[in-house]
């Protein structure tokens, strides 16, 4: 028990760049141990480049979800839905709205 603790200290001394984005990836994916976190945060600290990397996908992160729960046809003008609606005629398609009628 002694031995994993020196073993968890040392990470949280030495944990370098490399390790500190894996440890952010598992993160994003599930809770890390205590001494991971540790030692994430202590090398976060310490290195700018790595809390702007954070930022940055903490960022990107929270505009996904946003992305995520708008609604597909969101953003989308009258005029571009009509020339997708043109375009997939011009392809032999029927628009979705015939389609639609149709059953």
């Amino acid at each position: 028990m002694f031995r994993q603790f020196l073993r968890d200290f040392h990470q949280v001394l030495t944990l370098r760049c490399q390790a500190h984005r894996r440890f952010q990836a598992q993160r994003m994916d599930g809770p890390l141990r205590l001494a991971d976190r540790m030692a994430m945060w202590g090398h976060w600290i310490a290195c700018g480049p790595c809390r702007k990397a954070v930022r940055q996908l903490v960022r990107i992160d929270a505009l996904a979800r946003e992305l995520a729960s708008q609604s597909p046809s969101d953003g989308l003008t009258d005029s571009a839905r009509e020339r997708i609606r043109i375009a997939i005629g011009q392809d032999g398609l029927e628009p979705l709205d015939e389609a639609a009628r149709k059953t």
